[in-house]
């Protein structure tokens, strides 16, 4: 084989092994982070006995209007059930 050739055999195993480092450390770069956010969530104070993590949401309704609205609308669990979930895929 000639020069060239090894030379361009050695970019592209050069090149594939670059690109694997740069996924490996991305990778473990997104679960440090991850795990960062969670143990600061952990971490905060919980409000009104409320779950640790922002990303859980309560049921709590604090709009007076929504509030109005579910009491008057919403008393069948069935269908309450139902809408939650269409909005959901929604």
């Amino acid at each position: 084989m000639s020069q060239l050739t090894f030379l361009i055999l050695d970019f592209c195993v050069f090149a594939l092994v670059a690109f694997g480092v740069f996924m490996v450390s991305r990778r473990v770069e997104t679960n440090m982070s991850v795990r960062r956010r969670l143990r600061a969530d952990l971490k905060q104070p919980q409000k009104r006995g409320g779950p640790a993590s922002a990303l859980v949401r309560s049921q709590e309704v604090r709009n007076p209007i929504l509030q109005w609205v579910q009491t008057t609308t919403l008393q069948d669990p069935e269908a309450r059930t139902k809408l939650r979930r269409d909005l959901a895929l929604a």
